[in-house]
């Protein structure tokens, strides 16, 4: 395909799409289609990140979950001030 887009890249989406309209409720906004073919959504599917890559700096607030339950602790993790002093594993994934 003229974008760079393969024949598994789209039966990987279709595929997506079916599970995305599964769980989607009969009231939603947006159709499953709709929500995959938004521009941000597709530039997640998609990497130019190669190996020792620096990654983009992300600011995160940092929960406590040790009771079970989602407590705030006032702390933020920032990927550049750890990364400056400790080298840093991402691991991006589903544990559903």
């Amino acid at each position: 395909m003229e974008d760079g887009t393969t024949d598994h890249d789209v039966a990987m989406l279709a595929e997506l799409a079916e599970v995305v309209a599964e769980r989607t409720p009969d009231d939603s906004v947006m159709s499953a289609a709709e929500y995959m073919g938004q521009e941000r959504i597709s530039r997640l599917r998609q990497s130019d990140m190669v190996p020792g890559a620096r990654a983009f700096d992300f600011d995160l607030e940092v929960h406590d979950f040790s009771t079970g339950q989602r407590a705030e602790t006032g702390r933020r993790f920032r990927l550049q001030e750890v990364a400056a002093n400790t080298p840093v594993a991402l691991v991006f994934g589903s544990y559903t």
